[in-house]
């Protein structure tokens, strides 16, 4: 059941936005969504939005920080709430990764808040600079030395290849 109505050019610009720099088959097929559909879709020319299940899988696969809600919105299934989400956004509290204790414990915040209030990813970015301003970058797997490849951000997956290990398990491992 459809809250708005389907604004198929407005769907048609973010389903676009969204294959990227990619071919629309490879998009299609890494968000498991049908070819045809999706240049059915990108060329307005379906009456009928896709349901909240495919709009899921075409979402987990965007790029250029295209949206689960973004798609949901075009596709009518969410009622127009800009103003509302501005209003979230403003009422947000930016300072919370800070007061962290740590490196972590701050990226996991924001990881908290960008589920929580739908970030952007220039916000995501921006919280994620301050806290590595603040507590510095991630240490090395051995804890003996900063990570020389700069910082990694939230759901960039080099975080997780760079946290501290207690040193008696970096010597164990180093022994084999």
């Amino acid at each position: 059941m459809c809250v708005a109505e389907f604004d198929k050019k407005e769907f048609s610009r973010l389903l676009l936005l969204a294959v990227g720099d990619r071919s629309l088959n490879q998009y299609a097929k890494y968000a498991d969504v049908s070819a045809a559909h999706i240049s059915r879709l990108s060329r307005s020319i379906v009456d009928t939005p896709p349901n909240p299940e495919t709009i899921r899988k075409l979402a987990s696969k965007a790029a250029n920080g295209v949206t689960y809600a973004d798609l949901m919105k075009a596709a009518g299934h969410l009622p127009d709430s800009s103003d509302d989400q501005e209003k979230k956004i403003k009422d947000i509290d930016w300072d919370a990764p800070l007061r962290e204790k740590d490196l972590a414990s701050a990226l996991q915040k924001i990881t908290d808040m960008t589920y929580e209030h739908n970030l952007p990813q220039e916000k995501r970015m921006m919280l994620a600079e301050k806290a590595f301003l603040k507590f510095g970058p991630p240490p090395d797997v051995t804890g003996d030395k900063k990570a020389a490849h700069g910082p990694s951000y939230p759901g960039s997956g080099a975080l997780r290849k760079n946290v501290r290990i207690p040193a008696k398990v970096a010597i164990l491992s180093s022994e084999k």
